[in-house]
């Protein structure tokens, strides 16, 4: 599983990066949302992890432009500042509160992707 990691604290990427690392996840990780965007038009990812509260550009735009970039990549939201009402309308399928609960998150990605509706 092929995951981009945006937050703006350095020590979340480090922590949580290492974590997914050591079960599988394949991780490259961006301090700010202007470097996630950057890697999101170089390369296709399976999940965007986003924190929220970033500058200049933060989580709810980034996960927007993601969305058009790489349709079919998945997005959760990593926050301290968010809650569950910030994300209604967006391509967020998730919030994991701050402190995350690294296991919780790992479980929820690896669910399966659901699948289209067929007519």
């Amino acid at each position: 599983m092929d995951i981009l990691l945006v937050d703006d604290d350095e020590a979340t990427l480090v922590t949580m990066g290492m974590f997914l690392s050591q079960r599988g996840c394949k991780v490259k990780t961006a301090s700010g949302g202007v470097e996630a965007l950057k890697l999101l038009r170089a390369a296709s990812f399976d999940w965007l992890i986003v924190d929220g509260n970033m500058t200049p550009i933060n989580g709810l735009i980034v996960s927007g432009i993601a969305q058009e970039i790489r349709p079919g990549m998945r997005i959760v939201m990593i926050s301290g500042t968010f809650q569950e009402r910030d994300i209604a309308g967006t391509p967020i399928l998730k919030l994991f509160t701050k402190p995350v609960d690294a296991e919780a998150l790992l479980a929820y990605l690896r669910l399966p992707a659901p699948r289209p509706h067929l007519l």
